[in-house]
């Protein structure tokens, strides 16, 4: 970065973001930094984030050309207001002091290079891997980051170049399942009662080999249930569904299950975890896998979210998708409707 090399220090980077043999394969892995901006729309840009020891690099890709801006945040500081987002989220403050302070540290000395942005694509370091970046508060403004453009965060630069040309929508029947849980059962029956027709499967018959021979088969697929993280190993990583008849313990739907079975039909998983801890990173690495398979979008909870709103949530953005519009425009539209209430 230094040396003003950007293609070979986007390379790096991005294979510093591969988690798995999975990803390293995928048809997007290895773009460069050509390709990528060459993907991109006039009114597209990539916010890559490097954090490093003693500063973070901002990295803000356009069609037209690329920027990297350092900044005098540690490692450390970055982790604490991170932490103070959740805890503003978390507990509703009134004034959300932590979402401007890093509003201040990543978007502000880089809004000349995001001037005419329609859709913003964060690629996450994982140091901001819980950072709610449509929740960035501007104080001069008085504004969220959402309510200037659209957020998505997505795990490498590459993911964003697939997903960009294949945005979902609601077409044909959606696929809403849940684990074994009455309250994920619950949530499940409200998400399919958003759509005209669905297909429903809740407690004995959401099982694994339902789950994957039904979801490939589907454009939209919503999981209502526990998630489980392998930080170690991410593809170990799993989702816990009904057990098979007889055979305990057969109900978990791993990562390495997932990236080993093509996408097929699905463009958009919903992941809905409300059982994630607040330690742990929620669907993050199950994210992956389905990113890895070939589904161009995958929306997640964050960790800790609080059940009664999430199921208001999900239930909403649901309701959206199925008037028809992309699963980028009900997700914008139901972030700046819950920020703004």
């Amino acid at each position: 970065i230094r040396k003003g090399d950007y293609p070979r220090a986007f390379a790096l980077a991005e294979q510093a973001r591969t988690r798995s043999l999975a990803e390293s394969r995928s048809p997007a892995a290895g773009r460069s930094l050509k390709q990528v901006q060459d993907s991109l729309g006039a009114s597209d840009a990539l916010l890559s984030l490097n954090q490093f020891d003693d500063e973070l690099a901002v990295w803000v890709i356009r069609s037209h050309g690329t920027t990297v801006t350092t900044r005098p945040l540690t490692r450390r500081n970055a982790e604490q207001l991170v932490a103070r987002q959740q805890d503003e989220i978390r507990f509703e403050a009134a004034e959300p002091d932590a979402s401007a302070d890093l509003y201040n540290e990543i978007i502000r000395p880089v809004m000349s290079q995001l001037s005419g942005v329609r859709r913003l694509a964060v690629v996450s370091d994982p140091t901001f891997a819980d950072a709610a970046f449509a929740a960035f508060w501007d104080r001069s403004s008085r504004r969220f980051l959402v309510e200037r453009m659209h957020v998505n965060v997505t795990p490498n630069a590459s993911a964003f170049g697939i997903a960009s040309v294949r945005e979902p929508r609601a077409v044909g029947t959606p696929l809403v399942l849940s684990g074994p849980g009455d309250n994920e059962a619950a949530d499940a029956r409200a998400v399919a009662a958003a759509y005209a027709s669905s297909q429903l499967l809740t407690g004995d018959a959401a099982t694994r080999s339902q789950f994957l021979v039904a979801a490939s088969n589907r454009q939209i697929v919503h999981v209502s249930a526990r998630t489980v993280e392998n930080h170690a190993y991410p593809l170990l990583s799993r989702v816990v569904l009904a057990d098979e008849a007889g055979r305990p313990y057969s109900g978990a739907v791993m990562g390495r299950d997932i990236v080993k079975r093509p996408a097929g039909q699905a463009r958009l998983v919903v992941l809905d975890s409300t059982a994630s801890t607040a330690l742990d990173h929620g669907a993050f690495n199950l994210t992956r896998a389905f990113l890895t398979a070939g589904v161009p979008a995958v929306l997640a909870t964050l960790p800790g979210a609080e059940e009664a709103a999430t199921r208001e949530l999900m239930v909403g953005f649901h309701r959206l998708m199925s008037s028809g519009i992309t699963a980028d425009e009900a997700l914008n539209q139901l972030q700046r409707n819950v920020l703004q209430s």
